[in-house]
């Protein structure tokens, strides 16, 4: 029997339809994950600010401008995202993909580049963890020299 991706990503346990979700968001849940996450990056911009590390930025009113642009462009998608019907802009031109067949997309995908970026930066296809966890100061020194060595490859 052969197994297609259409076969593989129709397997019972893929399918993202299949149980109830534990809670539902509704009213004011709905926005707990922005607050989470704009929270911990303005908390970031704000620690990296007034925080005990002198990060001696040249153009700092540049880098802030561009967190606080990204921070805003974050709040406004996300409010815009949670506030607008899904039903009616929702598979009107396309079915949408489910997302565990993005997720096995992305993990294929990762496997496939992961043994070259390990060359590319180490210099052989698959590192060598026990010597990174015994002498990581040998282990980075070889990784530089091999970045010195190691022709760029275009993927």
């Amino acid at each position: 029997m052969t197994m297609t991706l259409s076969r593989v990503l129709g397997h019972p346990q893929l399918r993202d339809d299949d149980a109830p979700l534990l809670f539902s968001f509704a009213g004011g849940s709905r926005y707990v994950p922005l607050i989470a996450g704009a929270g911990l990056f303005a908390g970031s911009i704000l620690l990296s600010l007034i925080g005990p590390i002198n990060w001696n930025i040249d153009n700092a009113g540049e880098v802030y401008g561009f967190l606080v642009a990204c921070l805003l462009a974050l709040v406004a998608g996300y409010v815009w995202a949670v506030r607008r019907h899904a039903e009616a802009s929702v598979g009107r031109r396309w079915q949408l993909p489910q997302a565990s067949a993005i997720v096995v997309l992305g993990s294929l995908l990762y496997l496939v580049l992961y043994p070259l970026t390990v060359y590319d930066s180490t210099g052989s296809w698959f590192p060598n963890v026990v010597k990174g966890l015994t002498d990581p100061g040998q282990a980075y020194a070889d990784k530089t020299a091999a970045g010195l060595e190691i022709p760029q490859l275009a993927v």
